[in-house]
């Protein structure tokens, strides 16, 4: 029997990985693909090129799920709790998984260490099949967005939340800006509730704020590189309190605190056309209220009465992100 190793801290898990293991595991009868890491280490490595940190539970989890169909393939993981990448140290919990049984060795560079510790195993270096580095794209995911397996890809989305009072235009907006991204865009959940119980109860803002979060984790999976979102659980829990004399629901301050964007855009009141000087402060003072919440997001805002103006405002803030 033929048992093979393939190794890495996948950071991140990309398409050259993905088809070397492919290739490689029907070479032998059984492959063993391991993640290295370090939690300190990887940190270290993203930090360094701005990049979001990237979990050894997210890596292990594309793992499964872009390669659960072959059968010949087992997944698991190490952690090196040491500074210094020691790979002989890391020796007892790889004879661990698979004892002395490893015949091929598969990396994509020459490392002596491995003809060392293993010499009953012969090294294959890898031609690489598709021409990326997890670095490149530890440095801009969006440049080799292709290159990556789109539960990769799903993790690298910008979320882009579209804020501010009734009337401001939020959810053209949101719509225009995907349409123009070509991805996806979250509608208002307050007003589709609105729209099929007409009067909300106290309880039914509970559903819209996990409703709203749910529309986001699953269109997330489908978005190209942004995803738009008409407005957010702030705003949810801030309804609630106008519509009920102040109250506040504890479950959704919850679902704030998960919340979490790459750019806050906040639609000033100027796009309101209404006649009624007392509407127009109201809305004043509601957006102002609105901005509070969202000070320590550091929300962008957008202001002026036109809709052309304001999206073209808006897809130049959102390329500076990039």
């Amino acid at each position: 029997m033929t048992v093979g190793l393939f190794e890495g801290k996948f950071l991140p898990f990309h398409n050259g990985h993905l088809f070397s293991i492919i290739k490689v595991s029907q070479i032998v009868d059984k492959l063993y693909v391991i993640l290295n890491f370090n939690r300190k280490r990887d940190l270290y490595e993203c930090t360094k090129s701005n990049c979001k940190e990237i979990f050894p539970e997210n890596r292990l989890s594309w793992l499964y799920h872009e390669l659960k169909y072959y059968k010949n393939i087992k997944i698991s993981a190490i952690e090196d709790f040491d500074d210094i990448y020691d790979y002989e140290k890391m020796l007892p919990q790889h004879i661990k998984l698979f004892g002395n049984t490893l015949t091929h060795i598969f990396s994509c560079e020459q490392n002596d260490i491995y003809q060392k510790l293993y010499p009953n195993a012969k090294l294959y270096i890898l031609d690489k099949f598709i021409n990326i580095s997890s670095s490149q794209i530890r440095e801009n995911q969006f440049n080799y967005w292709d290159q990556i397996p789109n539960i990769v890809k799903s993790y690298f989305v910008k979320k882009v939340l579209i804020t501010g009072t009734k009337g401001t235009g939020k959810t053209i907006l949101a719509r225009n800006l995907a349409k123009y991204f070509n991805t996806k865009y979250i509608k208002d959940t307050n007003y589709l509730f609105y729209k099929k119980y007409k009067l909300l109860s106290p309880g039914l803002y509970d559903n819209i704020a996990m409703q709203h979060q749910l529309n986001i984790e699953k269109a997330i999976k489908q978005s190209n590189k942004f995803l738009f979102i008409d407005t957010d659980a702030i705003i949810t829990q801030y309804n609630l309190g106008r519509k009920y004399n102040g109250l506040m629901s504890a479950n959704i301050d919850r679902i704030i605190d998960l919340q979490e964007f790459d750019l806050i855009i906040g639609l000033s009141p100027e796009m309101i056309k209404d006649d009624q000087e007392n509407a127009l402060n109201d809305t004043a003072y509601l957006f102002q209220l609105y901005t509070n919440f969202y000070k320590k997001k550091n929300i962008v805002t957008i202001e002026g009465d036109n809709y052309h103006d304001r999206f073209i405002k808006s897809i130049n803030i959102i390329k500076s992100i990039i």
